[in-house]
């Protein structure tokens, strides 16, 4: 024995661990005399407490229960050490131990059955746990899930007519091994009773004080003082991962971080477990260490919400903080929220839950609410939504981000309209598709003024005619649009197209400030009104009648000026226009005509050459007369508007002026015949005709050009 355990300290000395000398030890002492010896020298050189029954089958490669009874026999170990080790090293219930054993060793009559049972009894430590158990047994339960409900249906989760789980928990324990998680999640996947219920259960059978108390005492005699080497000591007593964190975090005081980390150290701690048992004994919920081991192993928010339904503790705060802490992301823990509570949570609920999830931007709050349930054509209660999640937000970046993120114009404008439409929004309506007609009725709609609207419609840049029908009220309307800037046409325009009739278009251009007689020709004829009307308009708006007696605002004449001032019109058209407002009074027109027409009258001279001679000082004359004519006045008219209004008196003249201004010989003979008669006698008349009129019918094809010049003057515009 000295030499096997120089052996024993040669290796441990060389750097092999504890496990890998039993293993060696055992393998070449595996006789039934060497086994004892080999394990006291074993226990010599690690000490008592250092090797456990888990270390002696490990060095002798047993890995299961059928392995180790018949190894454990060889070596004459009795029957309450085999119960041990099955509980302990392998983890059996009693009723497999007591399977294991029976088929071990009844059928070689080693041990009775009530030998067996007895064993297995006082290893389980069964009291009524083994009356329990008996009974499962006899129900053929053989699993601790079944053993929840057969247990259930036979009443034992009542005590004293009340809800109670400590004998139920208590079986899993001691008669089916269940550790405290192991127990926990099989409760919760009960789906019966609730958490509290579960919690109180669990902690009755597996928080003992008593049981935190021992091991404090163990600690302290073992000499221990410090975390890590706690954590140790514990793992290879089995004194259980539960325990060792309630260890950690009820006699060290360790965070949950550290405690973890500790534990980290011992290989079979799986990082599942660890953080089930350290969130257990940190007063966790057990719930939530359930969720997280969901977590870890894959759920989805989607399940773990499922889970919480499942449970009875889907509320939307509760569901919102525990996904929160178990690091989903926000995207997905809103899904879930606004899937399970969007039809009945309020506004201010999930506003309040967005802000608690981290959104910070409408954008992404607003595509979160069109992943679910939310239309994007309806946005009353989104808007509601956002506006209370982004207190410090423009509106108008509230409806950018609905609009960005797919719901409609309508909808965007809908909601703000209700909730907080202001400038922001407003500025905002052409950049939202909306056109100028469709931009002024919301604007309306949002009680702004019709100076503010117009103010807001100009900004964006819609023209006026796209909205000038929706505006109403002229008479106010005209000095508003004047104070903004817009000319006297763009309103007149807008008024014509609005279907306003010419009085009240000419009346609210002058009372609205457009009172100068330039401004109202111009923007009432560029108006769109037809340009036959534009003169008579004008001067009819401009007459008064009192007592019988018209007089008029403006001359006819200056009214014509106006017009052929700003438009390029002909004087054979403008007589026309002046004829119709004067009511066909030819005499006002021919003087109107020759007092307008100076720039056709230094034409015709500029191009009459050698004839100016005979045409002399009659030019304006000419010019008026040929106007005349190209109106439909005959030479008999024309002679009667020549004497009367042109102020020739000179029978000769007349017709030398009638004759140039293209009538016919015969004609002009006749007009002038008939109309200065009195200044010419017969005899007179037809020597004229033998000699000077003669003259001037002998020169016809000499002069002839010139009517056709003035006929082309006055039917052009000359500038």
């Amino acid at each position: 024995m000295t030499d096997l355990g120089v052996f024993i300290n040669y290796m441990a000395m060389a750097g092999y661990s504890k496990s890998e000398v039993t293993k060696v030890v055992l393998e070449r002492n595996m006789g039934v005399n060497d086994l004892p010896s080999a394990v006291a020298a074993l226990r010599s050189v690690y000490g008592q407490q250092e090797l456990g029954m888990s270390e002696v089958l490990a060095g002798a490669s047993i890995t299961t229960p059928e392995q180790a009874l018949p190894f454990m026999q060889m070596h004459h170990y009795t029957l309450q050490q085999m119960v041990v080790v099955l509980k302990t090293v392998f983890s059996r219930t009693s009723g497999e131990a007591t399977t294991l054993l029976s088929n071990q060793f009844l059928p070689n009559r080693v041990y009775t059955l009530n030998e067996i049972l007895n064993k297995v009894a006082l290893g389980y430590s069964s009291n009524e746990e083994s009356t329990i158990l008996d009974v499962l047994a006899a129900s053929n339960v053989t699993t601790p899930r079944a053993a929840i409900v057969t247990m259930r249906q036979l009443g034992y989760d009542q005590v004293n007519e009340q809800g109670d789980l400590t004998i139920i928990t208590r079986v899993l324990k001691n008669g089916y091994g269940q550790n405290e998680a192991q127990a926990t999640e099989l409760l919760i996947q009960d789906a019966v009773y609730s958490t509290v219920m579960i919690s109180a259960g669990i902690t009755a059978v597996y928080h003992a004080n008593e049981e935190i108390g021992r091991t404090a005492q163990l600690l302290i005699g073992a000499r221990i003082t410090d975390s890590l080497s706690a954590v140790r000591y514990l793992a290879e007593q089995e004194a259980g991962i539960d325990l060792t964190a309630r260890v950690l975090h009820e006699i060290y005081h360790e965070e949950m971080t550290a405690a973890i980390n500790y534990m980290s150290y011992i290989p079979r701690y799986t990082n599942t477990r660890i953080l089930l048992a350290v969130q257990q004994a940190s007063g966790t919920d057990p719930l939530f260490g359930y969720l997280g081991t969901l977590k870890l192993q894959g759920a989805s928010a989607y399940q773990i919400a499922n889970e919480l339904e499942k449970q009875g503790r889907l509320e939307s705060t509760f569901m919102v903080g525990t996904l929160m802490k178990l690091g989903y992301s926000k995207e997905s823990i809103v899904y879930e929220l606004l899937n399970r509570f969007s039809t009945f949570a309020s506004e201010e609920e999930l506003a309040q839950h967005f802000v608690t999830t981290g959104f910070t931007d409408a954008a992404s709050i607003a595509k979160q609410l069109l992943r679910t349930k939310y239309n994007p054509n309806e946005g009353v209660r989104p808007a509601r939504i956002l506006i209370l999640a982004l207190p410090a937000a423009s509106h108008g970046a509230i409806a950018l981000g609905m609009r960005n993120a797919g719901f409609t114009s309508a909808a965007v404008i809908s909601g703000l309209l209700t909730f907080g439409f202001d400038d922001t929004v407003a500025v905002l309506l052409k950049q939202l598709g909306y056109p100028a007609a469709k931009a002024s009725s919301i604007l309306e709609e949002a009680d702004y003024s019709t100076e503010e609207r117009v103010i807001r419609l100009k900004t964006m840049g819609y023209p006026l005619s796209e909205y000038f029908h929706t505006l109403g009220g002229y008479g106010k309307l005209v000095p508003i649009l004047k104070r903004q800037g817009f000319t006297a046409i763009e309103i007149a325009q807008g008024m014509y197209r609005s279907n306003e009739s010419w009085y009240w278009i000419l009346k609210y251009l002058d009372e609205g400030g457009f009172s100068d007689l330039p401004t109202l020709v111009q923007a009432y004829y560029r108006s769109g009104q037809p340009v036959l009307w534009v003169i008579r308009d004008v001067y009819q708006y401009g007459s008064t009648n009192i007592n019988g007696v018209i007089t008029h605002r403006w001359a006819l004449k200056d009214v014509v000026n106006q017009l052929l001032s700003n438009e390029p019109i002909n004087m054979v058209t403008l007589a026309g226009l002046i004829n119709y407002a004067n009511g066909n009074n030819y005499n006002e027109t021919f003087g109107i005509v020759k007092t307008l027409s100076t720039a056709e009258q230094a034409a015709l001279r500029n191009q009459l050459g050698v004839a100016n001679f005979l045409v002399g000082d009659h030019v304006p004359n000419v010019v008026g007369l040929t106007v005349m004519k190209s109106i439909g006045r005959s030479a008999q008219q024309a002679a009667v508007t020549l004497k009367s209004a042109g102020g020739v008196s000179d029978y000769k003249d007349a017709a030398l002026i009638l004759f140039m201004a293209g009538y016919g010989v015969t004609d002009v003979i006749d007009a002038v015949f008939d109309n200065y008669r009195t200044e010419i006698g017969i005899q007179v008349l037809i020597a004229l005709f033998s000699s000077g009129m003669g003259q001037i019918l002998k020169d016809w094809d000499k002069y002839k050009f010139v009517i056709t010049r003035v006929v082309n003057i006055v039917s052009y515009h000359v500038e």
